[in-house]
């Protein structure tokens, strides 16, 4: 179960030149990089990163004025889930648009198929119904070769 870390403004102790710091996280895994979501006196929010060892860098310095080693972690770890999670997502999503083209491919086929002189003057009604059903554009084509090869005998 994930903790929830409630940080109140008012508590935290900030120098005069300090700015309110959201979401820290290391962004790699040698946890040399910290990004981090930086609320700005004006109102405006942007990401920034900087090298952890940076004496210098006003955002590390308020990151870890803000925040403990461990809320670091913890914004890191979700970060990583939440990334696992939504590359999981984009996967279903491209692998459902493959089927969907593959399905539209078949489907046109079919269409095709149906639509040639020879099939439909076939006779034989099992060949129109096979490629009806077929599940695959390479049995549409193989049975529309078929009843095109048979002519007047299908």
């Amino acid at each position: 179960m994930e903790t929830q870390i409630q940080i109140s403004p008012e508590k935290i102790v900030l120098r005069e030149d300090s700015r309110y710091i959201f979401q820290p996280r290391f962004v790699d895994d040698e946890r040399t990089i910290v990004k981090a979501i930086v609320l700005f006196p004006d109102g405006s929010l942007r990401e920034m990163e900087a090298e952890r060892d940076d004496a210098d860098s006003p955002l590390v310095r308020d990151v870890f004025l803000q925040y403990s080693e461990a809320e670091i972690e913890m914004h890191t770890h979700r970060e990583r889930c939440m990334i696992q999670k939504m590359q999981a997502v984009e996967q279903r999503a491209r692998e459902d648009q493959a089927r969907r083209e593959q399905l539209d491919k078949l489907f046109q086929a079919k269409s095709e198929a149906l639509q040639m002189e020879g099939v439909k003057g076939c006779k034989d009604a099992t060949i129109t119904r096979r490629i009806r059903s077929a599940k695959t554009v390479t049995e549409v084509h193989s049975l529309a070769a078929y009843a095109l090869m048979m002519g007047t005998e299908c």
